[in-house]
């Protein structure tokens, strides 16, 4: 996956997946050990909050996989 290739970070609880090109997803570390994307970043550091229907959400199981969106 292209995405899990890029460095990460923790940053302040999220986790940061930088891109090549200095663009970033933002992930929230849910309680259960859950990531949901809930921020993208660009370069410069402005924060874009993608619509919910793209705040998608992965749980770890053998290894990350997207869970279904929730209602």
């Amino acid at each position: 996956d292209q995405l899990l290739a890029n460095k990460w970070e923790i940053v302040n609880g999220e986790m940061h997946i930088v891109m090549d090109e200095g663009n970033a997803w933002v992930f929230r570390i849910n309680k259960d050990r859950s990531l949901t994307r809930i921020v993208y970043m660009d370069k410069d550091g402005k924060r874009t909050i993608p619509p919910k229907d793209e705040q998608h959400t992965w749980k770890r199981v053998n290894r990350m996989q997207r869970r279904e969106d929730r209602p």
